[in-house]
């Protein structure tokens, strides 16, 4: 009988501890298993101060001055029919003038486009026009992967886009934002391999898209991951060797409510929301990295430091997962004897 009873005491000391362990909470699942793995251990680990990626350098491209060929009005009206004739009236418009640099490569990529069919009409006594037209292309070659860097990589949206000015409800797997960065990066190879077809309604609408895309979200969310997953896998791996978790092959209570915490908490977290994160970074730094390595050399070395530091975390987020996952494995499957 007094064996019983201390069998049902330890029951509900137990489900009471589970109970306030497991007590309703609005937040995320990978806070709550943060915050019960402290409680269960007794031990708290330290805010950390910043959990804020740095910020996209101000100069991501390297400052170069623009050689350009300048068209006057008697050659201008030479050109008509030639479609360049309103190109360059586009050009130098007053809008065009102080277009964005998106506007004003969409306005290089037209003119090369229909400059060789511009000069296969020009009469023999044209020949200074067709010098100039040919210096503009040769000009507007030249200053191409500058100006796609410009336009992409050194543009507002891009900016925006790590800036983490916006703020969102629940994470999403931003397909929309991935398939833009794509969509960009494989019309900037098309460009730079001389194929100049360009929608300018396309390509300002996938840069939008960027504008409003979760991945310094993404970002914040690694960063904090990696801090408290790493200090509590230490935690962990330090009760385990003092047999806080495993007693003569079997689980004590505090291994039974840790391998429920991890059930609860931990499991749903890397399914979800680290899930989520860890694959939308990755397939974002995979199509800005290959669009870096189109561009590499009009980028300046800060921007190429920033950008190596986003992979370093998102390669280190993989590491520190596997580590805690390792630390977990004997007191999730079996201890051992």
């Amino acid at each position: 009988m007094i064996e019983l009873l201390k069998k049902l005491f330890a029951f509900f000391l137990l489900s009471f501890f589970l109970m306030n362990i497991f007590g309703c909470s609005k937040k995320s699942n990978f806070e709550a298993y943060i915050e019960r793995s402290e409680r269960l251990l007794g031990k708290r680990i330290q805010s950390p101060t910043s959990l804020i990626s740095a910020a996209l350098p101000r100069h991501v491209v390297i400052d170069k001055k623009s050689s350009g060929t300048s068209i006057d009005l008697l050659d201008f009206f030479s050109l008509s029919p030639c479609e360049l004739q309103l190109i360059i009236a586009r050009q130098n418009s007053s809008l065009g003038k102080v277009a964005l640099d998106s506007q004003k490569l969409i306005n290089d990529l037209l003119f090369l486009d229909k400059a060789e069919r511009c000069l296969d009409r020009l009469s023999p006594s044209d020949q200074v026009l067709r010098e100039k037209i040919q210096k503009a292309i040769s000009d507007k070659k030249s200053n191409l992967s500058t100006n796609i860097a410009r336009a992409t990589l050194g543009g507002p949206e891009y900016r925006e886009m790590w800036s983490g000015s916006r703020s969102f409800g629940d994470l999403f797997f931003d397909s929309k934002g991935i398939l833009a960065l794509s969509y960009i990066r494989d019309k900037s190879e098309s460009w730079l391999e001389g194929k100049y077809q360009v929608e300018d309604l396309e390509l300002e609408s996938n840069l939008s898209i960027l504008r409003a895309s979760p991945l310094a979200e993404y970002m914040k969310h690694i960063l904090r991951n990696n801090y408290y997953l790493s200090r509590l896998t230490i935690l962990i791996k330090e009760e385990y060797r003092r047999g806080g978790f495993c007693k003569d092959g079997a689980l004590t209570e505090k291994g039974l409510i840790l391998r429920s915490l991890v059930k609860t908490y931990f499991t749903e977290a890397s399914s979800s929301e680290i899930n989520i994160v860890t694959r939308g970074l990755s397939a974002s730094l995979h199509e800005i990295q290959k669009l870096n390595q189109l561009l590499s050399n009009v980028l300046s070395n800060e921007y190429k430091e920033f950008f190596t530091d986003q992979l370093n975390s998102l390669v280190q987020s993989k590491k520190i997962l596997r580590e805690h996952s390792a630390a977990l494995k004997p007191i999730i499957f079996s201890c051992p004897n």
